[in-house]
């Protein structure tokens, strides 16, 4: 688990594996007012909710950074659960809707009762969160899917990007899945991610954190 400071003390980051994929998990939460934004919750509901309920946490946003089984198969439990709204981007809505069948190319057999898909997401959207004390940008990022996404801010004294599997350390996210497309996801990052600065936190979908400048100078599939 992966805790970030900020220069708001009630604010907290914290990012943590989840499932076979270990696929990472974001959550938002302020000690003041409890309130939780969640992203990407994965494979499974249980380590989100262990955290919600150490806590004591009311979840207001459940996000995604795309569609893929391995980051929103608990999403629907969590909706369940908490109340919360789920957003999604439009291009990845076939992903979410047909999850049983995506996971069963994978080996897994799902038995899930799937939540709507409460707001789509656009690209340059601001999600507020906590009556303002942060705002996430939204930036739509094909390559990976479709419907990927990333969210910005620098709310919290410092710029930070959630990428989920857009942008890795020295890697970007894989393009031969259904709606891959490596140029697609290059011009994305080049374009739409490498314009903010350098010394921009990226928390990836899988594995370590970098930043923007290291993946400018360092990354094999984009210098």
């Amino acid at each position: 688990m992966e805790v970030y400071k900020t220069k708001k003390d009630h604010l907290h980051i914290v990012t943590f594996p989840v499932g076979d994929f270990a696929s990472n998990c974001t959550v938002i939460y302020s000690d003041a007012t409890k309130n939780a934004l969640v992203i990407d919750p994965g494979f499974t509901i249980a380590p989100v909710n262990q955290l919600i309920q150490k806590n004591k946490l009311k979840v207001t946003h459940i996000l995604h950074t795309h569609g893929h089984f391995d980051h929103i198969t608990s999403s629907s439990e969590l909706r369940e659960m908490t109340k919360a709204p789920i957003y999604l981007h439009p291009g990845d809505e076939h992903f979410f809707k047909d999850l049983i069948h995506q996971a069963s190319l994978f080996g897994y057999s799902l038995k899930i009762n799937l939540s709507p898909i409460d707001h789509f997401l656009s690209d340059n959207q601001i999600i507020e969160f906590d009556q303002g004390t942060l705002s996430l940008k939204v930036i739509h990022t094909p390559g990976h899917s479709q419907g990927g996404c990333c969210f910005f801010t620098d709310n919290f004294g410092y710029p930070m990007l959630i990428a989920g599997d857009t942008l890795f350390k020295q890697s970007v996210g894989r393009t031969d899945l259904p709606g891959g497309d490596f140029d697609q996801i290059v011009s994305s990052i080049k374009n739409k991610l490498f314009i903010y600065p350098d010394a921009t936190v990226v928390i990836t979908g899988h594995g370590p954190v970098t930043n923007i400048g290291d993946e400018k100078k360092y990354n094999p599939y984009l210098t």
